[in-house]
């Protein structure tokens, strides 16, 4: 992964796979440049520390050195996530909060640091519906607010649709499409994508039975020659999808695909 930083030595470029995983230049992008939204806060945070505590020690490390500054930092940055009573909740235990109140403490201690790239990894999974569109409205105020870069990880298409711009469908840890949220729910064309998106459930009332995607998922370890969705395709050429790696094919500009269907066409450039 290469950083392009935002703040001191701003323009530089870092290859973060190259610098050392204990070095203090990789402790001042984590938490600093990049921060992260984890998908279980309960299990993220110290059981044993307050959260206005493990906030704080992320601003020492990150844009001050003053304890009091740090701390009224913390508090500002908990009454921006919306937090009630952030007074309070800056002297409590994780186990004494709420989930909601979790989830937006956990956002609070990522955007402390004034983070460029903000990772959000399913921060709504464990919310109930009313909670979880008031985290993403609240992530989505942030980003504008801030400027920061939102990666969101997330199963729920009803999510992407709402949140994002740029998509990047995976399946077997690769990227099997590419492109703008608009083309990849109007003009999707890996037909992992497609089935995916056969699959949402619609309150046209249309369809008898929901759509399903038959097999399961390969297990990762010595994986056959070939697409990784090849045993699950309805369109997979025996001889075709499973001859080779399949490479990443430019249908047109800004959308990719992985896919040899999609690569048959002449002005399909591979990448």
């Amino acid at each position: 992964m290469r950083l392009r930083r935002s703040k001191a030595g701003q323009g530089d470029i870092v290859d973060i796979g190259s610098l050392d995983p204990r070095g203090e230049e990789l402790r001042r992008i984590r938490g600093g440049e990049i921060a992260i939204i984890f998908q279980e806060p309960m299990k993220a945070f110290s059981p044993i520390h307050t959260i206005g505590d493990q906030i704080v020690e992320s601003i020492l490390l990150h844009r001050t050195k003053d304890r009091s500054e740090a701390k009224r930092i913390a508090l500002e940055t908990l009454r921006d996530v919306g937090m009630s009573n952030p007074g309070q909740r800056f002297g409590e235990y994780p186990h004494q909060l709420s989930g909601g109140m979790r989830q937006r403490a956990m956002i609070a201690m990522a955007l402390a640091g004034r983070p460029g790239l903000l990772i959000a990894d399913e921060p709504t999974t464990a919310l109930d519906v009313t909670v979880q569109a008031q985290v993403l409205r609240l992530i989505n105020g942030l980003k504008e607010e801030h400027g920061t870069a939102v990666l969101f990880i997330t199963h729920d298409l009803g999510v992407i649709a709402e949140m994002c711009d740029e998509v990047a469908v995976m399946y077997l840890g690769k990227v099997v499409e590419s492109t703008d949220v608009d083309t990849l729910f109007y003009g999707a064309v890996h037909p992992y994508t497609q089935a995916l998106l056969a699959s949402i459930p619609s309150l046209a009332g249309n369809r008898d039975r929901l759509e399903t995607i038959e097999g399961t998922v390969p297990i990762p370890v010595d994986l056959p020659a070939g697409c990784g969705f090849f045993g699950r395709c309805p369109k997979a050429r025996p001889g075709v999808c499973d001859a080779g790696e399949v490479p990443l094919y430019e249908v047109k500009p800004g959308h990719q695909v992985r896919c040899v269907l999609a690569g048959s066409g002449k002005e399909a450039n591979p990448r």
